[in-house]
């Protein structure tokens, strides 16, 4: 059989003219692409381009107990600069460079790091040192775009006050407790971030209820004016202006409360009566103690009684079957001659230089007192003693404030002065809510630290109670 021959196909060719106009558009979209992402490329790093800001401006307070850092791998410096005008010592804080401060160096800000854009950052030493580093100090090269502050706090109590009219459009404070714990802080804003010592167990912790005895949060934000937004984990909780919140150890952002601090634990007796230690140092919060007021009282005149008992809140006296309190109470009788003291005391050891308000508040009741009148101390059925340091550690000094009866009734709203003790009368047997803000008594209008709280019964023959022992602290 014949093959059939197959047909041939014709060959097209690309005209010469078509091929180099193809090749010419392909460059040329090359062309526009290469200089679309140059410009991009330019354009983003005018936009984004960063670099270091000026040095922040630290002024120490306290030269022996505050010390710089250049580096991680540096020693630490005492710097030794004066300061300008002022007795204090300054040192130039860029990025990368770190405060920390001895829980010795005192009372109230020992270091105050102040930025270019004038926001200023104070460190408090007491109880447990701070540790501040500036890690990110960056802005906008070309623009007055961004600006970015990164700090990280590890240790201690820290005051940002962030200045209004920023040069820069965008302002960015962020301040890092740990990888997983930030905190970012509104343009402007007053704010207070503290960071208890994660090594002690003991320390009193603040909540919504009151005051216990256990471990501290990890940090706790509280906002003066402006916003702050914690982020722990994938959590993220707003901080509104008067408000606080607390970062648990174990993560977790509590719910806003009142920027408020109870600096008295188990005010209501509850720990006390549940441990039934009457031996100094073997309470976690009240301690008993007692005192002669006069010398060689034999042991019948030593017959002062301090306890726990249960009765009647103060606020419904009687029927109150389901409705019971502790009240601590004083107790002396057998017609004394000769005064003797009992009481209890509990150490706060507490900076108070933040607090613009102090309250000190109490139910209290004379039931008894054998002498109508008190004086100099020695006579007082009822006496609040406050120790306190004014400005620094070797400063030493107490406030009295006695509570006795006024069976003629009158009844003064403020304590009256005598000597170095403030009067306070009640009515007789009833029970009456003290409520005195500290800060209007002179000598305690501008001090920086309490140390200790007591409460006695002190004289001949009395019977004195007390109950809801409140110090609260606000900002």
């Amino acid at each position: 059989m014949a093959s059939q021959s197959q047909p041939v196909r014709p060959t097209y060719r690309v005209r010469p003219q078509v091929s180099a106009w193809l090749t010419l558009l392909t460059f040329f979209f090359l062309f526009c692409i290469l200089v679309a992402g140059a410009g991009a490329t330019g354009w983003f790093y005018y936009r984004n381009a960063t670099q270091p800001l000026p040095p922040a401006l630290v002024s120490v307070s306290a030269p022996s107990g505050v010390s710089i850092q250049q580096s991680d791998s540096s020693p630490l410096i005492i710097p030794q600069t004066p300061c300008v005008d002022t007795k204090k010592v300054c040192v130039r804080l860029s990025e990368g460079m770190r405060v920390v401060a001895n829980a010795e160096a005192g009372y109230g800000p020992v270091a105050s790091l102040v930025l270019p854009d004038q926001s200023q950052i104070d460190l408090w030493a007491h109880p447990t040192g701070a540790d501040l580093k500036l890690e990110q100090y960056h802005a906008s090269r070309w623009t007055n775009r961004d600006q970015e502050i990164q700090l990280h706090q590890t240790t201690g109590y820290a005051r940002y006050d962030i200045r209004d009219g920023q040069r820069y459009a965008n302002v960015h404070y962020t301040v890092t407790i740990t990888n997983n714990v930030k905190v970012e802080l509104a343009v402007p804003g007053s704010y207070s971030i503290n960071v208890p010592n994660m090594d002690d167990q003991s320390t009193s912790v603040v909540t919504t209820t009151g005051t216990y005895i256990g471990p501290p949060p990890l940090v706790e934000v509280s906002v003066r004016s402006g916003s702050a937004t914690i982020h722990s984990g994938a959590q993220q909780r707003i901080v509104e202006q008067n408000t606080k919140r607390q970062v648990t150890t174990a993560g977790m952002i509590t719910e806003q409360m009142a920027p408020t601090w109870q600096l008295v634990a188990d005010g209501q007796f509850n720990q006390y009566a549940q441990q039934k230690f009457y031996s100094p140092g073997q309470s976690n919060t009240w301690q008993r103690f007692w005192g002669l007021g006069a010398p060689d009282l034999t042991v019948a005149e030593r017959n002062a009684v301090f306890n726990v008992v249960k009765s009647c809140s103060p606020e419904t006296p009687i029927l109150c079957e389901n409705n019971q309190v502790n009240i601590a109470q004083f107790r002396r009788d057998g017609g004394q001659t000769r005064p003797f003291f009992i009481g209890i005391f509990q150490p706060l050891d507490v900076d108070v230089s933040e607090y613009k308000s102090l309250q000190l508040s109490a139910w209290v009741r004379v039931v008894y007192q054998s002498l109508p009148s008190v004086g100099d101390g020695t006579e007082c059925p009822l006496l609040i003693h406050l120790e306190y340091k004014k400005t620094g550690p070797s400063d030493f000094d107490v406030q009295y404030i006695c509570i006795y009866s006024s069976k003629d009734g009158n009844i003064v709203s403020q304590p009256e002065k005598h000597g170095d003790i403030y009067y306070k009368p009640v009515p007789f047997y009833e029970w009456y809510h003290l409520n005195l803000e500290l800060r209007d008594i002179p000598a305690l209008k501008d001090i920086r630290y309490l140390q200790t709280i007591r409460i006695e019964a002190r004289g001949h023959d009395y019977v004195s109670e007390v109950t809801d022992v409140g110090l609260v602290g606000r900002q």
